[in-house]
């Protein structure tokens, strides 16, 4: 994925029902593991929950992705990404910028 060069603010993250174990999804910038955070790159693992992650820090176009399904049925998990554009943070403006993914 590629939000440019940002500060990312926060990530919202839904998961609806019928998940139940059988996907994940991961959250990664520069090798290091956003969501969920950990040292040894676990999955987040939902079903039929919200999640608000606070994250704080400065991304580029190294952000990814990463998703998994065991289940023979397609799911679909929602994440919406907050985050303010780096030149607007240097020049002192923070009007907040949103972006869905489903």
């Amino acid at each position: 994925m590629s939000l440019g060069d940002v500060m990312l603010d926060k990530i919202d993250i839904r998961i609806p029902p019928g998940h139940n174990g059988t996907t994940g999804l991961r959250i990664v910038f520069n090798g290091s593991y956003i969501v969920p955070w950990s040292q040894g790159g676990d999955w987040l693992i939902m079903n039929d929950e919200a999640l608000e992650v606070l994250v704080g820090t400065e991304v580029d176009t190294h952000l990814t992705l990463q998703l998994y399904n065991t289940d023979v049925y397609s799911h679909t998990a929602y994440l919406r990404f907050f985050y303010t554009p780096m030149t607007l943070v240097n020049a002192g403006n923070t009007p907040l910028q949103i972006v869905s993914v489903a």
